[in-house]
């Protein structure tokens, strides 16, 4: 009778008594009825599935055109770098030729092609001037005296033995000490690996005793591998043995960083680039260097007998003549260091008419 009631008045309300069956009645209702529901909802489901469907192909067309566009940037990017390594190659190639003419020598390339390696084969007419080189030079990490090299251990042995013996033997006399060393450019040897190509060199008339920790010569096995780090060869490029001579003077961009300075100024200067330019400058020492942006540079660091500057801040000068005559009160992060910056002691020299000025050139009237 309930039942009977409760579907009279869903007859009168104009609404199937399928549509309001809950889960509670679908037990007690005919067969017929039941199939009806069951296939009314799997319908729903399968509307349901479609929408999902259809909106996870959107998602994939979305991630599909963000992936191409991400491979775009990479590949723009990928370029620009090409182009900015040529043009550091350039940078290193200019600055080791202009040192070489400031002490002497002269830039010749033995190799072929140099650009993709990290290993240069030049030919420098004495030791003196291999050393001055790497006393000024910041691109280049060391240099050897090369005493063989090949593409593969069997060259590079053949090409040490038919190097000259009376080269070797002032390093190698017993009375010395002696190192080596193993090298790798983009990849990383297992420590039995190293000692496997050490003692592959006992062919060499090496007479003296091993130093680890304080040799007179150190001699280098350098292997190279190539620039691509995710297609690493089994067997190097070029292997190259020398006796070590000097590094660079790579140490120096991290001592004057900026983040290391006393006083920031808008024309800060990259400390790489400074001495970069210096070396192209064929900048040396008691050299009277003008350079218009030397404010807070670090050019005057280079050994140079005065460097002048014709920016003058209104707001550094004021806070360094604040700072000359009220040191307390001034606070030394806002103004610059006489050690970095000359020129400011000079101006201040002038300005209070200071003894200093009767060497400077300087006059008052």
């Amino acid at each position: 009778m309930r039942r009977h009631r409760n579907t009279q008045q869903m007859k009168e309300q104009g609404k199937k008594p399928s549509d309001q069956t809950n889960e509670e009645e679908i037990g007690s209702l005919p067969e017929k009825e039941f199939r009806v529901i069951i296939v009314k909802m799997i319908q729903n489901l399968g509307s349901r599935m479609e929408k999902i469907q259809e909106t996870l192909n959107k998602d994939l067309e979305e991630l599909k055109s963000k992936q191409t566009m991400m491979n775009n940037t990479i590949n723009k990017i990928k370029n620009s770098l090409e182009g900015v390594n040529s043009r550091i190659t350039e940078a290193e190639e200019r600055e080791i030729k202009s040192l070489l003419s400031l002490f002497g020598g002269q830039f010749t390339n033995s190799q072929e092609t140099y650009g993709k390696s990290p290993f240069w084969i030049l030919s420098i007419p004495s030791e003196d001037i291999a050393r001055n080189l790497m006393k000024r030079t910041v691109c280049a990490k060391s240099i050897f005296e090369l005493w063989g090299h090949g593409k593969s251990p069997e060259e590079l042995y053949n090409s040490l033995k038919n190097y000259p013996v009376e080269k070797m033997v002032p390093f190698l006399h017993s009375d010395s000490t002696y190192k080596i060393k193993i090298h790798t450019f983009n990849k990383t040897l297992t420590q039995e690996e190293k000692i496997k190509r050490i003692e592959a060199l006992e062919f060499l008339p090496f007479e003296g005793k091993v130093n680890l920790k304080k040799p007179q010569h150190i001699f280098s096995i350098l292997e190279d591998y190539g620039l691509d780090p995710n297609c690493i060869p089994e067997n190097p490029h070029n292997i190259y043995f020398g006796r070590w001579i000097a590094d660079g003077q790579r140490e120096l961009i991290e001592s004057y960083s900026v983040k290391k300075r006393h006083f920031i100024g808008n024309t800060s200067m990259d400390a790489g680039l400074s001495f970069i330019m210096a070396n192209h400058g064929k900048v040396k020492e008691n050299d009277i260097v003008f350079d218009p942006f030397v404010g807070t540079a670090v050019y005057s660091k280079l050994g140079l007998l005065k460097t002048h500057s014709n920016q003058m801040d209104k707001v550094l000068f004021k806070e360094h003549r604040k700072a000359f005559l009220f040191p307390l009160t001034t606070s030394s992060s806002r103004w610059p260091s006489d050690s970095i910056c000359s020129f400011w002691c000079i101006c201040i020299w002038d300005r209070h008419r200071l003894q200093h000025r009767s060497w400077l050139g300087l006059h008052a009237y």
